[in-house]
């Protein structure tokens, strides 16, 4: 199974005490050129340096505030060019790694970046057990005191239960570093929408253009489906989802595509098909209802009862309708 990492970029060290670091490489088949990386420097701030590679080797020197995710490669514009941009390294030619103070060391061949042999941070030694089994829940239990377990869940999707089982396996060390510290922000959005809690209001334009809010449904069960014209799963939900909007007639269905400007076109043949109320596609998963609702994958969906009370999610087909079926005369069918 290929895996795809992502190098999240965040202030990390802003109040952490500066180490310095070196980091010696070999690199099999380049002898010469330059070789870039990607760190955060002792007080927090983000570098990107350059080293270059004599006779296939290279030096990297600096100072860190302690183990962070850096990035190498030898294609200079593969760098991040901002804070909060995401890069992925494929492994060819670039690589995620722990970088932490001390002397470290690396063998890297131009032919496949990813199995890169780093030696001198053992929270790299951690990373790359993980590499090896693919498990991270039971990762996270056997590395509980590892910031390579806390980067991970930082950005791997869970439900609210198996995160916070997770978040509190960790070591109290571990929770605290910046990683951590992001895993429990992840946990705060997810408690906002669980089941229970009010839903968020939000207000946007329709595929037409007119302006809807989730304060013009008040009095009435709804429910936010969020999904993508190009995915599978949720072309599958909206089919099933037919049968029950046209069982439940006092239902308000609300549709909120992820999708782009790349396949809008897509999503507006699928719409054409769905029969209730559909929001205009904004910013792929950036859309701002979806951020409100911390949906990290499509389909998603939130059944909000006449109160404003989110009662269910993530439910389809017999679920669904037992959830419904659960309520109050207010639904009924035909």
């Amino acid at each position: 199974m290929k895996m795809t990492f992502v190098l999240l970029f965040t202030v990390i060290f802003a109040s952490a005490q500066q180490h310095r670091f070196s980091l010696e490489g070999t690199l099999k088949g380049k002898n010469d050129g330059f070789i870039y990386m990607r760190y955060a420097g002792g007080k927090g701030e983000y570098r990107n340096d350059s080293a270059l590679i004599t006779d296939g080797h290279f030096r990297f020197t600096g100072r860190t505030g302690g183990p962070a995710i850096a990035f190498l490669t030898t294609v200079e514009k593969s760098l991040p060019d901002d804070d909060k941009r995401i890069t992925k390294a494929d492994g060819k030619n670039a690589v995620l790694f722990f970088l932490e103070p001390g002397a470290m060391e690396v063998v890297l061949d131009t032919s496949d970046f990813k199995d890169g042999r780093f030696t001198g941070s053992k929270t790299q030694m951690d990373f790359a057990a993980f590499r090896e089994q693919n498990a991270l829940p039971r990762f996270v239990e056997q590395y509980p005191n590892s910031y390579a377990s806390a980067y991970l869940l930082s950005f791997h999707h869970f439900p609210l239960d198996t995160l916070k089982y997770l978040y509190n396996s960790l070591t109290a060390t571990v929770q605290k570093c910046t990683y951590g510290k992001i895993v429990l922000k992840n946990i705060e959005r997810k408690e906002r929408v669980a089941v229970g809690k009010y839903a968020p209001s939000f207000r946007q334009k329709d595929r037409n253009g007119n302006p809807v809010s989730l304060k013009d449904f008040s009095g009435h069960y709804v429910l936010l489906e969020f999904w993508s014209s190009w995915n599978s799963a949720s072309q599958k939900e909206n089919q099933e989802l037919l049968k029950t909007y046209h069982q439940y007639r006092n239902l308000t269905i609300i549709g909120i595509s992820l999708d782009g400007q790349k396949t809008r076109q897509t999503w507006q043949t699928a719409v054409d098909n769905l029969p209730w109320l559909q929001l205009a596609p904004l910013k792929l998963a950036d859309n701002p209802v979806a951020v409100k609702y911390d949906v990290e994958t499509s389909p998603t969906n939130f059944l909000i009862d006449p109160k404003g009370r989110i009662v269910a999610s993530d439910v389809n087909g017999a679920e669904l309708e037992k959830a419904l079926d659960g309520s109050n005369d207010t639904l009924y069918r035909p």
